[in-house]
């Protein structure tokens, strides 16, 4: 069973800026890029592409060199850069002024994709210090503006795209013309994840009040308490859009509150999350209110939760949309009269047919009623059948981090192997965040679990976030300072599983058969049924009884082929 990943404390050594080796399989660096770890934006967004370069994000206020690229930051800036497999430095690109990148991701040419959030004038400079300035909300100072931006695999600017939400006017005017009113609005579209599937960008985020993008309208939803009090409500949506320009923007899905203007029940989806494979998309949403709608590939259905008399539950909403086709599941949790909700889907991952999801809750658990939780949450993990969102296995932590009403378990990264899944993670005290002790799950998926491996404190990896392609894992960390008065330094640790097929092109695999592959064209000595896999494990092209099978119509990269017993990996 797999230990190389989050069962070793990372060692937080001074500053490098060539990486270091670690054994034959990865290696480990440290960036610096803030004067204090105040200003560290923890937990950074981080992307593998197929030849294991890694994408790495976060915040700088001073200058950087990064491979050949400079960035000069305004106040708080953010930054994307890249490493390759060895851990030497590539290129790095900025969002110069007030912006954090919240999620990337990369596609099977090497593009880089980041999208976050920003103020009112943000300036994109890209790896060969060409810039572009996009304008979000006019005077805003707070980052409530979304933008997505697209770069070469050199760094070099593509595309962008910027969202900019606004209060309703028909709502404005309900406010307008009423003798005694008083609004508390907070427009904003923030992005939560990015995949690319082929030619498609996804793209998940939160929003509140009225969004437009391209020919998409996103209706903002709010809500009127006594007569005169205006709030308004948050929805989360997963939209699609063409990855060559960042055009045509289509809703996957999206679930808010039934009505646009509701009175007195406040309505609030509180997260979402989603994964792709083969095509087909499958999210998840986590909503507390009492009339919801949920849009799955434009087909609508009401969603009934238990909300009133002091009681409401916070309810896990599954959905597939594959094409026009689509089919939905809602987990439900028993109404309780709990304040705060730290009921999350954090992670969300296909393999093999299942889906994974893990996250934490502080009520019944929805995936098992008979379940709940200790201390202030517990964290979770849940398989599913993809083929019908029906549950496998669902495990919760039962860890007790203390005191209910100010502590939490948070969940940062998870990495989903063949014959195991594991969590990182840590407890915090809720007021301020601060981090208590560190926490690390394991979960052996070779038959059906029943228990999660848990090490916490010094036994346990302090990760902020990591990411995962396929037989390549990076995590990362930062200095830990709870003060926040020392340099604020990012540590990057990468590693790939170097027991997986390492032949590329052309592979004598065993006397029974041979696999040759030409850069465009597999060959085999005898027919077999060949199965053609992004590294991943998302089927790409599939092939029975033959001996040969083009790819003419498949995107360069790497993938891993199957014909028959044997598996190697190939790149176009």
């Amino acid at each position: 069973m797999r230990r190389f990943t989050f069962s070793v404390m990372l060692a937080l050594a001074t500053v490098a800026v060539n990486a270091q080796e670690v054994g034959d399989n990865g290696w480990k660096t440290d960036l610096s890029t803030t004067e204090k770890t105040a200003d560290l934006l923890r937990g950074g967004a981080m992307a593998i592409d197929n030849e294991g370069n890694s994408i790495v994000t976060g915040s700088f206020d001073k200058e950087l060199w990064f491979g050949q690229s400079y960035l000069e930051p305004i106040a708080t800036s953010a930054f994307i850069a890249k490493y390759d497999k060895g851990g030497t430095e590539q290129w790095a690109a900025s969002l110069q002024g007030a912006a954090t990148v919240t999620t990337v991701t990369t596609d099977a040419e090497g593009n880089v994709y980041a999208a976050g959030v920003f103020a009112d004038v943000v300036k994109i400079i890209d790896s060969e210090s060409c810039s572009v300035i996009i304008n979000g909300m006019e005077g805003q100072t707070e980052q409530v503006s979304g933008f997505i931006v697209k770069f070469d695999k050199n760094g070099i600017y593509q595309a962008h795209k910027v969202v900019i939400p606004e209060v309703d006017a028909e709502i404005n005017n309900k406010i307008a013309s009423a003798e005694d009113s008083y609004a508390g609005f907070s427009p904003s579209f923030t992005a939560k994840k990015l995949i690319v599937d082929g030619n498609t960008l996804y793209i998940s985020a939160a929003y509140k009040d009225n969004v437009n993008i391209d020919d998409v309208t996103l209706q903002g939803k709010y809500t009127c308490s006594d007569g005169w009090l205006y709030a308004d409500e948050t929805s989360m949506c997963v939209l699609s859009l063409n990855s060559y320009n960042l055009s045509n923007t289509k809703v996957i899905s999206c679930l808010g509150a039934t009505d646009k203007l509701n009175e007195e029940v406040a309505y609030n989806t509180e997260d979402v999350n989603f994964t792709v494979n083969d095509g087909k998309v499958y999210v998840g949403y986590v909503a507390d209110g009492k009339n919801m709608t949920l849009n799955a590939g434009g087909k609508e259905s009401a969603i009934e939760l238990t909300y009133g008399d002091g009681v409401h539950e916070h309810a896990f909403i599954l959905a597939t949309i594959d094409g026009n086709s689509t089919s939905s599941k809602v987990f439900h949790s028993v109404a309780t009269n709990a304040i705060n909700s730290l009921n999350t889907i954090d992670e969300m991952a296909y393999n093999n047919g299942n889906l994974y999801l893990a996250g934490t809750f502080n009520e019944t658990f929805p995936f098992d009623n008979s379940k709940s939780y200790v201390g202030g949450c517990d964290t979770y993990l849940a398989s599913l059948k993809a083929s019908d969102l029906t549950k496998n296995w669902a495990l919760t932590s039962g860890y007790d981090e203390g005191d209910a009403m100010h502590n939490a378990e948070v969940v940062t990264a998870m990495a989903v192997f063949d014959d195991e899944v594991q969590l990182a993670g840590w407890t915090e005290a809720t007021s301020g965040n601060v981090i208590d002790k560190c926490l690390n799950f394991f979960v052996d998926t070779e038959a059906t679990p029943t228990v999660m491996e848990t090490k916490a404190g010094d036994e346990a990896s302090f990760i902020t976030s990591a990411a995962q392609n396929g037989i390549y894992t990076i995590m990362q960390s930062d200095n830990k300072d709870e003060e926040g008065t020392t340099e604020g330094r990012y540590t990057y640790e990468f590693n790939y599983d170097i027991d997986a097929p390492t032949g590329i092109k052309q592979i004598a695999a065993t006397t029974d058969n041979t696999i040759n592959f030409d850069g465009n064209t597999v060959t085999l000595t005898k027919a077999a049924d060949i199965d053609l896999y992004t590294v991943s494990g998302a089927l790409v092209k599939s092939a029975k009884n033959v001996s040969s099978l083009s790819l003419d119509n498949v995107a360069s990269g790497m993938y891993l082929l199957k014909a028959g017993k044997q598996t190697v990996k190939i790149v176009k």
